[in-house]
């Protein structure tokens, strides 16, 4: 038997599920405190003039050597027929990570990553108009990725 959906069901689900995820929200939070440092607390550090923010080297260093491009992509096949196509597509497939910014938004996911976790939206936009993800409109049939906040992500409450 189908059980009855009701606004006040789902406002409740949504609310246990937003709330299983306070700790990680929390934790997040004490890490990126940590990633400011005491630059805008105080003006010297416990040992000498400037404080020296490891956080901040690690990730200004690794994020930009783990991306540093935009993605490129290789598209083959095993029949002679088909090469020019596949060719036409790694191309086309180049162009459309220009056009939406996935290098800006794999480096933006990378750094949530590092502090918490890292969550994005992908897949292909199947509707009939364009779709506006941020500033980006995306075509239909066309590959998109987007970095989902963790205050705007709601985990189911029942999963394990």
């Amino acid at each position: 038997m189908a059980e009855e959906i009701a606004p006040a069901k789902i406002q409740l689900v949504a609310k246990a599920g937003f709330e299983r995820m306070r700790n990680y929200r929390r934790a997040t939070a004490m890490f990126v405190r940590e990633y400011a440092g005491y630059y805008y607390r105080q003006s010297k550090g416990l040992t000498g003039e400037e404080p020296i923010n490891l956080i901040f080297n690690t990730i200004r260093a690794m994020v930009p050597n783990l991306v540093m491009k935009s993605p490129i992509n290789e598209v083959t096949t095993k029949f002679t027929a088909y090469k020019q196509y596949a060719e036409l597509l790694s191309l086309a497939l180049d162009s459309v990570n220009e056009d939406i910014k996935l290098k800006n938004t794999i480096r933006a996911w990378i750094v949530s990553a590092l502090f918490g976790w890292g969550i994005m939206k992908v897949g292909l936009a199947a509707k009939g108009e364009m779709i506006k993800f941020g500033d980006v409109n995306v075509d239909p049939g066309q590959v998109y990725a987007e970095l989902v906040d963790l205050d705007n992500f709601i985990m189911d409450p029942v999963c394990t």
